[in-house]
């Protein structure tokens, strides 16, 4: 089904006021988010102002119908709070059931936390806002959390995507883009302390944009100080990808994947390979779209940037490179459950039943897998950063910055136009 979309932020705007409670972050003449806090306070979409263009993928069809779908409500938007993991034998989004028994799609159900739950509106601010959420969930062991989520989204500046990115504020002047942020906190509001051995959670957050025949997923891996006979990325969610599809450029280590919501693929990369940045450049609209998150860091890398927290990353029970894991989201139970993947990259199609999602493609990030005691708390951060390059000057400035957080040139991609 084909899902008639607006194509700018203001009929997106008047759309989502007319349907549901919405914030308006920042001024949409320069730049805006809207936020819906009845879908977990994502981000639905933003715009960098005169152009009015609408970045997120909406799902006006859903929306306007006012239906509640069994599996999964895909409202949209371009950056949501999610849980995982997705599959193993500690899935949150399959019912307890032997671990012999097949992860199929007729018995997957998106937790209603995470779904359809509205969150609380703790505050609102001229460019932010906090959400607040608690929930009690199972996991597929039969394992019960109880758990808050605390959600604070802001709009950035010149100044403050400029630090976040390591470059200078006038790089910034002058140019449409916009930028958000979000802090995403999980916490164990249960009497136990989480055990890897009955299951861990990971903090998600998945951004949903407009697909577009000349749209490209950018992504770089770390390949200095990795076993050289460690895979470099794990694309085999829903099958073997061709060359049409999956490019990795092991000269410049970085890997692209198609965006045009034709075809249901995925891609993902384990701790040693990932670094923290990803994005996608759309030839068709001239954007490009980046995405940093906080990836921790090594004991002997310095002092952790989560605070008093960051220690719920650690388990001495997991045996990986200082105790780090992350879950597993591939729908099978794996030998090591803690080997999952740091990012992902997903590009919506026809699925086995024959349906689809809706037809998008996601930039998604994970905190490592959560060992937290009762009361403890950790924060996964991420960025989402659109620039829009219509004119000579602008693509200098976004080929510029593609060289320096991916390693490639925006004219230098594998795909054709």
């Amino acid at each position: 089904m084909n899902h008639v979309m607006p194509t700018s932020f203001q009929a997106d705007l008047a759309f989502l006021q007319a349907h549901t409670e919405t914030i308006v972050l920042g001024d949409p003449r320069q730049r805006a988010l809207i936020l819906a806090p009845a879908y977990q306070g994502r981000v639905m979409t933003s715009t960098a102002g005169p152009a009015d263009r609408s970045f997120g993928w909406i799902h006006h069809d859903l929306i306007r119908s006012g239906q509640r779908v069994p599996q999964i409500n895909l409202y949209g938007g371009e950056e949501r709070f999610w849980l995982a993991p997705e599959g193993g034998r500690f899935s949150l989004f399959f019912p307890p059931s032997p671990v012999e028994q097949p992860l199929t799609f007729a018995d997957w159900r998106v937790p209603t936390c995470i779904d359809t739950d509205p969150f609380e509106v703790l505050a609102i601010e001229p460019r932010a806002a906090r959400f607040r959420h608690t929930a009690t969930l199972e996991n597929r062991f039969g394992t019960s959390f109880h758990i808050g989520f605390d959600r604070w989204l802001r709009l950035l500046d010149e100044t403050e995507v400029a630090a976040a990115l390591g470059t200078d504020p006038g790089d910034w002047s002058g140019r449409a883009f916009v930028a958000h942020e979000s802090e995403n906190t999980l916490s164990n509001l249960g009497p136990r302390a989480w055990d890897p051995a009955t299951g861990l959670l990971s903090i998600w957050v998945l951004g949903m944009n407009a697909p577009s025949p000349h749209a490209t997923l950018i992504v770089p891996y770390r390949a200095q100080g990795v076993e050289p006979a460690l895979p470099i990325v794990n694309a085999d969610y829903f099958g073997r990808l061709g060359p049409d599809r999956l490019v990795v450029d092991t000269d410049r280590h970085v890997i692209f994947l198609r965006g045009d919501g034709q075809y249901r693929s995925k891609l993902g990369l384990t701790f040693p390979r990932a670094v923290p940045y990803l994005g996608a450049w759309d030839r068709s609209s001239r954007v490009l779209t980046i995405v940093k998150y906080n990836l921790p860091a090594p004991p002997d890398a310095g002092p952790a940037t989560n605070g008093p927290s960051h220690d719920a990353t650690r388990s001495p029970w997991l045996p990986h490179p200082h105790g780090i894991g992350y879950v597993n989201n591939v729908w099978q139970v794996m030998d090591d459950e803690y080997a999952g993947d740091v990012i992902n990259g997903y590009n919506d199609g026809p699925n086995e039943s024959g349906s689809r999602l809706g037809g998008f493609f996601e930039l998604e990030s994970l905190s490592p897998a959560l060992a937290l005691q009762p009361n403890q708390a950790y924060t996964h951060r991420h960025l989402t950063v659109h620039l829009e390059a219509d004119d000579d000057r602008s693509f200098a400035a976004a080929n510029d910055l593609s060289h320096r957080l991916f390693g490639i040139g925006l004219d230098q991609l594998p795909f054709p136009s």
